[in-house]
């Protein structure tokens, strides 16, 4: 089995970018992403400039 070389930043940048914007990407960065989302409470997600912007749900108290 052929190994995939490791993404750069810039790379990673944008198959986040896109896994948060709901298109098409790398399963593994898709997966990083549902899973992050998961454990830190993501209801809603947007990619800006300066990063994500996430609307989390907490049960109680901040997170």
């Amino acid at each position: 089995m052929k190994m995939k070389r490791p993404l750069s930043r810039a790379e990673f940048d944008r198959a986040l970018a896109a896994a948060v914007e709901g298109r098409p990407c790398d399963p593994e960065i898709k997966a990083f992403w549902a899973e992050m989302s998961e454990t830190l409470g993501v209801r809603a997600a947007v990619m800006t400039p300066a990063g994500i912007e996430m609307l989390r749900h907490t049960k109680g108290g901040a997170a």
